[in-house]
């Protein structure tokens, strides 16, 4: 194995523990409302309450963007991520404040995910080029 190939396996390898360890973040984050609800400190809204004015959208955005890290988050998961904390997020606003974000230059994307703009992953190394010959 080249010394490129395993360093592209082991940046794989650090993505996919970011996911797993964002995904278990959520889930202990879903597991801490539900016992929260149980002990009544926390109030479940009604199925038919009319929804709330959200608050503090673009702070949730990034809090949840920066929780992820260098591992990046899309949209949807910024939603569910959301949701398992106990905050209802619409997609198309997180789609758009994420865009928002990236052009303000706090955030990156790399045609798939978002990243903190301070943990963006490194960019793919390039060839090496001969340039001119002797």
């Amino acid at each position: 194995m080249t010394r490129g190939a395993h360093m592209k396996m082991l940046e794989e390898r650090r993505r996919q523990i970011d996911s797993d360890i964002n995904q278990l973040m959520t889930r202990r984050a879903e597991i801490d409302l539900m016992i929260a609800r149980s002990r009544g400190e926390a109030e479940a809204a009604p199925d038919n309450e009319p929804p709330r004015r959200r608050r503090n959208v673009k702070k949730t955005v990034m809090e949840l963007v920066e929780m992820a890290g260098s591992a990046g988050v899309t949209a949807a998961e910024v939603v569910d991520r959301a949701r398992a904390i106990g905050r209802e997020l619409d997609r198309g606003s997180v789609s758009s404040l994420l865009s928002k974000f990236k052009g303000q230059g706090a955030l990156t994307f790399d045609g798939e995910r978002y990243y903190p703009a301070s943990k963006a992953p490194p960019p793919e190394p390039q060839p090496f080029r001969v340039v001119g010959g002797v």
